[in-house]
């Protein structure tokens, strides 16, 4: 059994030019990034270090031409796979400035990415699957009661 090492590192908060609109493309918006990557705890394992993902989320937004917010999540998980994480790594950005028609909290996009095989923790061992973050402030979900059957419990809508 390997011991497997989550480092995180929630809501870093950048402002960038993103998005294929033009007003998003004239004015910085705040983005915010998470960051979950998996490695091996085993002795030599790579040390994954806060800072270098830090650098590498900042590096990232700092590029020059952001799109999409999936294709920002998609750059993150490729450096922070890069600097040792054996996988998976998984990447959340976000914003709160969305030109919708209703309120929402934000937008966003996720990526979820493991290491190729032949690379650090890219041996075919099963890892756990990462579960998406509750964004801060969002309501927890709530388990569904479940539906009637036609005609409901009091026998209505029953043909006699």
């Amino acid at each position: 059994m390997t011991d497997r090492l989550c480092v995180s590192l929630a809501g870093m908060r950048f402002h960038a030019r993103v998005g294929i609109l033009a007003h998003e493309r004239e004015l910085a918006q705040p983005l915010e990034i998470d960051v979950d990557a998996w490695r091996d705890v085993a002795p030599g394992a790579p040390v994954l270090d806060y800072r270098a993902l830090y650098d590498a989320a900042a590096d990232v937004v700092a590029s020059t031409e952001l799109l999409y917010l999936e294709d920002v999540a998609a750059r993150v998980a490729d450096r922070a796979l890069a600097l040792g994480a054996g996988g998976p790594v998984r990447v959340a950005v976000r914003t709160p400035h969305v030109a919708l028609p209703g309120p929402l909290a934000h937008a966003g996009g996720m990526r979820e990415r493991a290491a190729a095989a032949g690379a650090a923790g890219g041996d075919g061992v099963p890892r756990p699957r990462l579960q998406p973050r509750r964004p801060r402030g969002a309501p927890r979900a709530r388990a569904r009661a479940p539906r009637r059957a036609a005609g409901g419990a009091r026998g209505r809508g029953v043909a006699g």
